[in-house]
């Protein structure tokens, strides 16, 4: 079995993480060192292939446990490039949820204050590698994409607001109630084999079972 990071990686994993997430790195790097965590293929594989998103699919692949070490090393490199702006980040969706299959995008939830120059934090993240698509959809949000296939994803949102606590709701109820989790990700499979070619569809046919763990989150909390 091949580790989940070279000593070189893990060396620049721990140095990019604030202290306090140290625990939590270095807890899913020996989770996948005891090969609990391994993807399909028997191999942990190195950090490179653990993300990537061909344009125009649904593609789902099972928890890898690297997903949290990569997204405390990105959020140490946004803040980086945002400096002085204020700037709270939370790894949401599917791969922040230990053992939910996912696209192999990591998603940031990027909360600013209310009273903030949305281009200057849309210059920082275009300086970081993100491109800026605009709220695509979806009032009150900036969406930012990095990498080619896609790797990344950030939504920018005003801090406490709506969307902040649903991602953060969302993404809570799921890690605590583990019946629920699996019932999500097996419609999650089910929805991928029939809409592979259609992300559009795959969105609309998970919506009504998204909106009701939103209810069970926000009430849970």
């Amino acid at each position: 079995m091949s580790l989940p990071f070279t000593p070189d990686q893990c060396f620049d994993v721990f140095a990019a993480c604030n202290q306090t997430l140290w625990p939590f790195v270095l807890a899913h790097w020996l989770y996948a060192l005891a090969g609990a965590g391994q993807h399909s293929g028997g191999s942990c594989g190195s950090m490179t292939d653990a993300l990537g998103l061909e344009s125009g699919i649904v593609r789902l692949v099972e928890y890898d446990a690297r997903w949290p070490a990569l997204f405390a090393v990105e959020q140490q490199r946004i803040r980086d490039h945002c400096g002085p702006l204020a700037l709270s980040l939370e790894h949401i969706g599917g791969t922040s949820i230990p053992g939910m299959c996912a696209k192999p995008v990591l998603d940031l939830a990027a909360g600013v204050p209310r009273d903030a120059c949305t281009l200057d934090y849309v210059a920082a993240l275009m300086r970081a590698g993100y491109e800026h698509r605009g709220e695509r959809g979806v009032a009150g949000r900036q969406y930012f994409r990095r990498g080619n296939p896609r790797t990344h994803h950030v939504h920018m949102v005003e801090e406490g607001g709506s969307l902040w606590r649903d991602y953060v709701a969302f993404r809570d109820y799921l890690r605590s109630h583990a019946e629920g989790g699996r019932q999500f990700a097996d419609l999650k499979r089910q929805l991928a084999a029939r809409f592979s070619r259609d992300r559009e569809a795959y969105m609309n046919a998970k919506s009504e079972h998204v909106q009701k763990i939103l209810r069970l989150g926000n009430s849970a909390g």
